[in-house]
């Protein structure tokens, strides 16, 4: 709920964000749909340990990237730069 409300005060600064799929509050999932409800042009990194899934559910939320755990700064970098040239 935290980062939502971040979101929403900041919404024309920010071009990325990185999501777990696991938060304290809620989903990734949920974070991600709505992130995506109110800018849908941000772009969004989900990162788990997990794999593509929660729950059984595959991460059909919006998000433009995924990255699994543990990564390295390296592909984290590789992520980012293509996130970057997809705009």
């Amino acid at each position: 709920m935290e980062a939502d409300q971040i979101f929403r005060n900041n919404v024309e600064a920010i071009c990325l964000v990185i999501l777990d799929t696991i938060l304290p509050d809620e989903s990734g999932l949920d974070t991600c749909k709505r992130l995506k409800e109110i800018r849908s042009d941000v772009k969004v990194l989900h990162t788990s340990g997990l794999g593509k899934t929660q729950n059984g559910e595959d991460l059909e939320c919006g998000c433009d990237e995924f990255l699994p755990k543990p990564f390295r700064m390296k592909e984290l970098s590789d992520s980012l730069v293509d996130l970057a040239l997809n705009t």
